[in-house]
Formats: C-alpha cells, sequence, structure tokens
C-alpha cells in the first residue's frame, strides 16, 4: 500500500467525516474543506491585508495601510522574509494548526469556521483524525 499524500489524506477525511462536518457546521463540506500550502498563504497576504485594511486611511507605524498594500503588491514573488519586513511581524506569513499549535507546517487544511475564524489542521492532526476514525469504524464492527 502506498502512502497517502496531504490530498488523499484529506479527501479520505472528507469522505469520512463528511457527514458529522455538516452537522457541526450546517454548510457543506465543500464549501470551506481547502488545502492552503505555505505559500499559497503567503501569496494572499495581499488579499487579505486588502480586505482587513482597504477601507482605511489610518496608519500604523508611520505608514498608511494604503502604503503597505501598494509595497506588498509590488513583491513579486513575495516572500515571509519581505512579507513580515513590510507588515512589522510575522502574524500573516505564519501558518500555525489549530490543532497542536504547530508553526509553518507546509500545508494546513481548513476544515471548519468557528465564531469567524478558521479552523486550520496539519498532516499529523490529520493523520491522528484519521486515526480516531478507523478505531471508532473498528470498535463498530464487532
Amino acid at each position: 500500500m502506498r502512502p497517502l499524500t496531504l490530498m488523499g489524506m484529506v479527501t479520505l477525511v472528507v469522505r469520512r467525516a463528511g457527514i458529522f462536518c455538516k452537522q457541526m457546521s450546517g454548510i457543506d463540506e465543500r464549501e470551506y474543506m481547502e488545502l492552503i500550502t505555505r505559500q499559497q498563504h503567503i501569496d494572499d497576504i495581499p488579499n487579505r491585508w486588502h480586505v482587513q485594511y482597504g477601507h482605511t486611511m489610518d496608519s500604523c507605524h508611520g505608514y498608511r495601510y494604503a502604503d503597505k498594500y501598494a509595497l506588498l503588491k509590488a513583491e513579486v514573488p513575495l516572500t515571509k522574509k519581505k512579507a513580515d519586513e513590510i507588515i512589522g511581524n510575522d502574524s500573516w506569513s505564519t501558518l500555525e494548526c489549530s490543532g497542536c499549535d504547530a508553526e509553518d507546517p507546509d500545508a494546513i487544511v481548513i476544515v471548519a469556521e468557528v465564531d469567524g475564524y478558521p479552523v486550520y489542521l496539519c498532516r499529523e492532526c490529520l493523520v491522528e483524525a484519521m486515526g480516531l476514525i478507523d478505531k471508532k469504524e473498528g470498535s463498530n464492527e464487532g
């Protein structure tokens, strides 16, 4: 048996836990199950920055938010180091698993939203979740 890829693992988790996810969230899992790589997260910083601050002309640390947005958009490709330098911290460029608090995994999966905030899971937490599902399924076979 060949090892599962991250996307294969996500597909299994979605198939096995889809009904539970729908019941908990009230929405179809296709609307929120999303794989995000570290680079995708970094590439999306200008868009997320604009959503957060595009409506304001306020400033932060001597820069207007619009100026920082222009600097972020001008960096192609945008790197974590450059984004952190422009923004002044790493909060916009760092991925963090909601399950184990691992910082900057290669990829995460958005599995749900709680109080308007996405729930991110790393590969290890997805494997653990699959183990729980497998254990439960195994206990029902007897």
